[in-house]
C-alpha cells in the first residue's frame, strides 16, 4: 500500500517541482498548480496580463475612465481599482493584497536590484508568489512566454510571443 501511495505521489511532486519558473530577474517563482487570479503590481503588468489572460486580472492599478473602458472588454475593463505596489504613487498596501487573495503577484518593468528586493520582500511578507518580468520592448516575447508558464497557459504564451516577434519585426524594419 505504501509503495502504491509513493508511486502516486511521485508524479505529483515532479509536476510541482516542474512548476518552478524563472522570472525576468532570474528568480525562481513557484506559482500554485492553478492560477485563478493575479494582482498586477503596476500598469504594465495589468496590460500584459490583459492581453494574454484577461480573466485572471483581479483589478486595475487605477480605475479605468469611461473613454478607456471603450477599448476594453466591458466586464474586465470595469473591474475595480486595486492600487499599485510599484512606481510613483504606490497606493496598494499589503493588507489590500492579502484581502484580495491573488494566486500570483505580477510586476513588469525594470529587473534592477531595487525591484528584485521589493519582489522578494512582498513575497516573504505575504506568502504570495511574486514574478518580476523584464518590461523592455525587445523582451516582450520572453515576457509572454514566462507569463504563460506562470499561469499554466503555455500555449497561449507561445502564441502571443510569436505574434509579438512578428509585429515587432514589422515595426523595427
Amino acid at each position: 500500500v505504501l509503495g502504491g501511495l509513493a508511486a502516486l505521489t511521485t508524479p505529483a511532486l515532479a509536476r510541482a517541482e516542474a512548476r518552478a519558473v524563472l522570472d525576468g530577474a532570474g528568480r525562481s517563482v513557484r506559482p500554485p498548480p492553478q492560477v485563478r487570479s493575479v494582482f498586477p503590481a503596476g500598469p504594465p503588468a495589468a496590460i500584459l496580463l490583459y492581453t494574454l489572460a484577461p480573466e485572471l486580472l483581479i483589478g486595475w492599478p487605477r480605475a479605468n475612465r469611461a473613454e478607456e473602458r471603450a477599448f476594453l472588454s466591458p466586464d474586465i475593463g470595469a473591474r475595480p481599482e486595486v492600487g499599485r505596489l510599484t512606481g510613483r504613487g504606490n497606493s496598494a498596501n499589503l493588507e489590500v493584497v492579502l484581502a484580495l487573495q491573488p494566486d500570483l503577484i505580477l510586476d513588469v518593468g525594470s529587473v534592477r536590484e531595487t525591484f528584485v528586493s521589493l519582489a522578494d520582500r512582498v513575497q516573504a511578507q505575504t506568502g504570495i508568489p511574486y514574478a518580476l518580468l523584464d518590461g523592455r520592448l525587445d523582451t516582450t516575447d520572453h515576457a509572454y512566454l514566462t507569463l504563460g508558464r506562470l499561469i499554466g497557459q503555455e500555449e497561449a504564451g507561445r502564441a502571443k510571443a510569436a505574434e509579438t516577434v512578428r509585429l515587432l519585426g514589422t515595426v523595427l524594419d
